[in-house]
Formats: structure tokens, sequence, C-alpha cells
């Protein structure tokens, strides 16, 4: 399943990987999310026989080795994955996000023939998911892929250098509607419009950077760009990463593929 800030994403497979039944739900105001996710995996429950041998969570944010949560709303000290496990009575595996679709990508997608790289994955926040020698690399604490606050000109440190509030605050800049997603602006710098390509141009620009100081530190053999648009595997973020990026030095950027779709549903399974 895939749990953000806004809604729970449930897919029930058997132990071949096919896909038996599907949920998906935002979550209400004031509800205990425990609770909805535990309704999504019932109603999921009701139309497949058999027991529930285990949930695999993909989130944002840090995630440690035995399942502790560090978001933008502080450590949670594992009580999320504890108290999952006891709504749904069987073992629950935390992990985030980016990591699972990167995951996903080494099995199933464009990585399986790679034997390292990183993938890039811009939502509503910007995150990599890295494999070297075939073994996802989390860190020593779980941080490994959060380039969304690799430090670079002008932004101050600290602060996001990819992601949905960086896209509403470039819009505002421009003049162009601070709501839209960055798949509308994609499009309409397609069409034309020069505010828009100022926008995805900006947003390019950020991207390369953050790659680049992936690619000087761990020297992948490929980046693997996906996201935009609001949901993983959205064409938002493959658009504008479409063609290849080179290193300003002699040495050649790693190859540029863009995420599967397949892969993108499976690693929310």
């Amino acid at each position: 399943m895939h749990v953000d800030h806004h809604a729970a994403h449930v897919v029930l497979v058997d132990a071949t990987g096919t896909i038996r039944a599907e949920r998906h739900g935002a979550f209400p105001a004031g509800e205990d999310r425990v609770a909805h996710i535990a309704a999504l995996v019932a109603a999921c429950r009701r139309s497949v026989k058999g027991a529930l041998h285990l949930a695999v969570v993909g989130v944002p944010g840090i995630v440690a080795s035995d399942g502790a949560i560090r978001d933008d709303q502080g450590p949670d000290g594992g009580a999320f994955r504890s108290a999952l496990a006891a709504a749904l009575d069987c073992p629950v595996r935390v992990e985030n996000d980016v990591n699972l679709a990167a995951l996903a990508e080494s099995t199933t997608g464009v990585g399986i023939d790679l034997a390292s790289f990183a993938l890039l994955l811009l939502d509503d926040d910007l995150g990599a998911g890295i494999v070297i020698d075939g073994a996802l690399h989390r860190g020593f604490s779980g941080v490994a892929g959060e380039v969304m606050y690799l430090p670079q000109t002008p932004v101050p440190i600290g602060a996001p250098v990819a992601g949905a509030a960086v896209v509403r605050d470039l819009a505002l800049g421009l003049g162009l509607d601070v709501d839209a997603p960055f798949l509308a602006h994609l499009e309409a710098a397609q069409r034309g419009d020069e505010a828009a390509q100022a926008l995805v141009a900006e947003i390019g620009r950020r991207l390369f950077l953050a790659a680049g100081s992936v690619a000087l530190v761990l020297d992948p053999e490929a980046f693997i760009l996906g996201g935009g648009g609001g949901a993983p595997g959205a064409p938002g973020c493959d658009r504008a990463g479409r063609g290849r990026v080179r290193r300003a030095a002699a040495a050649p950027f790693p190859r540029l593929g863009v995420r599967s779709g397949g892969a993108a549903r499976r690693s929310c399974g």
C-alpha cells in the first residue's frame, strides 16, 4: 500500500504477485488514519479468501530500519507501524515510497538490466531511490536519497529545491496559476507559453544539479526519471526528462531513462 498525508492506496496481491483487489480512499478530516487504512484493507479482503500474511507500506519521509518514520510531522518512534500491525493482525514493513519505487524498477522496470542507478521521483517532493550493485542503498539511518535538500544556488540552505511547493512559488513569481500542478505548466510550455517555459527550465536546472551531485558521489550507471502531476508514474517528469544530459566535464553523464508505468503501479503493491 501507499500512504501519504492525503490518502491511502491499497493493493491486495497473492503469492505470485497477481493483483486480486484494489481500493483507494482520501483521509477524511479528523478520522484516525490507521482505522481508515484498515477499512480499505478489509474492503479488499471481502472479495478474496485467505489470510493476510504481510503488509508493505510505502510512505514519504525518512524511514529507519525498524520502521520508525520521520517526516515533516516529526518522528513517530514506530507508532504507525505498530498500530497498523495491530489493526491488520499481520506483520507490517514500512519503507520510503521512492525506495520501493526503485526496487520495482530494479526487478520489473527500466532498471532491470542495470547494476546501479538512481531513480529521481518528482511528485509533491523530490526524492531519490538509489540501487548500487543490485541492492537498495538506504544509508545508516534511512536518509540516503533525500536529494530535495541538496544545497544549490540560489536556493537558501535547508530549503527544498523541487516539489509542489517550489512549483507554486515559481508560478507565483512568473504570474502563472499557483494551483496548477507541474504537469499543467509543462503542457503549457509545450504550447509555447514563455512563462511556463521559464518555470520548466528552472525545475530542469535544479534536477540537473541534484543529479550531478549524486553522479559525482555515487557514479551510477543511469538515472531514471519519474513522477509529476501528483501521482507516481505520471508523465510530467517523464516528458521533461527525455533526451540526454551531459556533464560540462569531459566524462559522460550517466545515461537517462524514463520510469515505466508498470513498475510504478507495482511499487504501490
